[in-house]
């Protein structure tokens, strides 16, 4: 709700200040960063191609900063071990 969303938004500023402050000052950075805001947040592919294709240095610092270096937005994703799945010897019936 609008607390968590305030929360967020406090630690991003907090940690990532500068980093949000170059990538909304590059022109280049700020128009992908507004492709972004026009995708539906449920879609990944489309949010994927907006990323692959505009990418700028200024957008992969800040995206680093709130995501990996600081987890802003408090996510969990634990790295299964299970299922294991065996790797595959062979094939089509090659090694």
């Amino acid at each position: 709700g609008a607390v968590q969303n305030a929360a967020e938004f406090a630690s991003m500023c907090t940690k990532c200040g500068d980093k949000i402050g170059a990538a909304l000052t590059d022109p280049e950075t700020k128009a992908t960063i507004d492709l972004l805001n026009a995708c539906d947040m449920r879609d990944q592919v489309g949010s994927y191609r907006v990323i692959v294709s505009y990418e700028t240095p200024q957008l992969e610092e800040f995206s680093l900063c709130i995501l990996q270096q600081n987890n802003c937005f408090g996510c969990e994703a634990a790295i299964l071990d299970k299922p294991r799945v065996p790797l595959l010897r062979r094939w089509r019936g090659a090694p």
